[in-house]
């Protein structure tokens, strides 16, 4: 059985996008991780085996490989977890009712299955943006990701994802106005003491973000 998720990664500070295909067929079980992945990807196949088995979703043990297109690219980073964690759960039999080509998906698992923040999530919410599609994201790092008023579904475990996935749970998008209530902050960039190109330089890139 073979299932496609969209994902994101980073190089500098752009965001590019990621084809996460899982293909799960007969033979001698193993989990393999192809496409340029670097040691915190590859060290994703115990995190989201821990995952899925403490959140009550099937890990069968099939012969599973997971690729990460465009595969002549190095891919780095944590965010594949959750992608991963839904399209391993899918082929061994998980359903799902929404079309999965409309969202995009990062979060990093710990083996209990809760979702964890990731860095560079504001250029990765701008891409998803670009491209119409949705964000699911962990909750942590919705407000950062609403700067770029995409459309988010934050969560706080892989169990809350697949029931949205699959109809089972209701979850309204994340409000971005949240981020803008106050104009009051503790801190600013008037509290810099010089550094003058550098506070030009991140407020244009914040204006290009926004």
């Amino acid at each position: 059985m073979f299932c496609k998720l969209k994902s994101a990664f980073l190089i500098g500070i752009e965001a590019y996008g990621v084809d996460v295909e899982i293909d799960s067929s007969k033979g001698m079980p193993m989990f393999v991780i192809v496409g340029l992945a670097d040691n915190a990807i590859k060290e994703s196949k115990e995190r989201v085996r821990s995952a899925l088995l403490n959140s009550s979703i099937p890990f069968k043990a099939t012969r599973l490989t997971i690729n990460l297109s465009p595969a002549d690219v190095k891919k780095e980073g944590s965010q594949f977890d959750l992608p991963i964690a839904i399209g391993i759960a899918m082929v061994n039999g998980v359903e799902v009712s929404k079309n999965l080509d409309e969202f995009l998906f990062v979060a990093e698992l710990s083996l209990d299955g809760k979702l964890r923040p990731i860095s560079g999530i504001l250029p990765i919410s701008v891409y998803a943006k670009k491209h119409n599609l949705s964000l699911v994201i962990a909750k942590d790092n919705s407000c950062e990701a609403s700067l770029a008023k995409t459309n988010i579904y934050a969560f706080e475990n892989l169990s809350e994802v697949i029931g949205f996935l699959n109809g089972t749970i209701n979850v309204n998008l994340y409000d971005s106005n949240k981020t803008f209530e106050s104009d009051n902050y503790d801190v600013d960039f008037s509290e810099i003491k010089g550094q003058y190109r550098a506070i030009r330089a991140a407020r244009a890139k914040l204006c290009i973000y926004l």
